[in-house]
């Protein structure tokens, strides 16, 4: 690759990151940068859940537009094949040069992309993978050299900090829907219990209770 656009490319990143706490416009210059550098057709950003085990999509770019469906994708990590899977449980960055052969890439991601070849790229903190960055080609396949992985890891390792914000808030988001669910079936119950008490005809009961 040339030099001058990497250096260029990581300290468009690492200003966007000094500049803005705005996640969303940080995922969005990254994956911009990449798609251009590299001449991509699609790169995407995948959060990591806590334990390891799901993901889910945040921000995909694709001929500079966002994609539309991917904030709906979610991705079981133990039992769905996938190179976002691989690249979180081995933590480290995959290429696959022809996904419509490969048996590591998720079959209905690499349709819906219609990716040929691609690349996975761990955001690591402290060790532990909290996202991964998709990368692929549409138009033919391609390979991805070890510079080439190296100068994306570079660029991810910007912006892992910002995105470690963002999978703690997403973390966060999560658990405080779980708690309202856990209210909400409290609440139920309370209002089930009030409705069969306040039905009980309460001699009646006293009753059978004095004649045991």
């Amino acid at each position: 690759g040339d030099p001058t656009r990497e250096f260029e490319s990581v300290s468009r990143v690492a200003d966007e990151l000094a500049r803005t706490a705005d996640v969303e416009s940080v995922a969005r210059t990254l994956l911009d940068e990449l798609a251009e550098l590299f001449d991509l057709g699609f790169a995407a950003l995948t959060i990591v859940s806590d334990d390891g085990r799901e993901a889910s999509g945040y921000l995909a770019r694709s001929g500079g537009e966002d994609v539309d469906w991917w904030p709906e994708m979610h991705l079981d990590l133990e039992r769905e094949p996938s190179g976002i899977a691989s690249a979180v449980f081995e933590a480290a960055a995959m290429t696959v040069y022809d996904t419509a052969s490969s048996g590591v890439v998720s079959r209905r991601l690499a349709d819906a992309v219609e990716a040929k070849s691609a690349a996975f790229i761990p955001l690591l903190v402290e060790e532990r993978v909290t996202a991964v960055i998709s990368v692929a080609t549409l138009d033919e396949p391609r390979v991805f050299s070890n510079e080439d992985l190296a100068v994306m890891q570079t660029l991810a390792s910007e912006a892992a900090v910002a995105f470690e914000r963002l999978r703690a808030g997403v973390a966060l988001e999560e658990a405080l829907k779980r708690n309202e669910e856990q209210l909400a079936q409290q609440a139920a119950l309370l209002r089930a219990a009030h409705v069969l008490s306040s039905e009980l005809d309460l001699p009646v009961v006293l009753q059978r209770l004095a004649d045991q």
